[in-house]
C-alpha cells in the first residue's frame, strides 16, 4: 500500500514538473564571476535543485557515518562490560572468618 501511494505521489511530481517545465520556457542570461552563458530558466532550475540535493546528501551521509562509528564503538564497549560482568558473577566468592 505504502509503494502504491510512493508511486502516485512520485507520478504527480513528475507531472506538476513537466507542466512547470512547458510554462517556463524562457531563456535567460546568467552572469557568473568569470563569465556569462545563456541558459533555460528550467535548466538553470534543475541543476540548482540537483546541486542542492547531492550536497544535502553528501552532508546526511557523512552524519549517518559519525552516527553509525559511534554506534558501533558503544556496542564493541557494552559487549567487553557484559564480558567482565559476567566474569565478576561466575567468580567464586572467597570468605575469610
Amino acid at each position: 500500500m505504502r509503494l502504491l501511494i510512493a508511486i502516485v505521489l512520485l507520478l504527480v511530481a513528475f507531472g506538476l514538473a513537466f507542466m512547470f517545465a512547458n510554462q517556463n520556457d524562457q531563456t535567460i542570461q546568467l552572469n557568473y564571476l568569470f563569465g556569462e552563458i545563456s541558459l533555460q530558466l528550467v535548466l538553470l532550475i534543475t541543476i540548482c535543485l540537483a546541486l542542492g540535493l547531492v550536497i544535502g546528501l553528501s552532508m546526511s551521509t557523512l552524519s549517518l557515518m559519525k552516527t553509525r562509528t559511534q554506534l558501533k564503538n558503544c556496542r564493541r564497549k557494552l559487549a567487553k562490560n557484559e564480558q567482565e560482568l559476567q566474569n565478576l558473577r561466575t567468580m567464586p566468592i572467597k570468605e575469610d572468618i
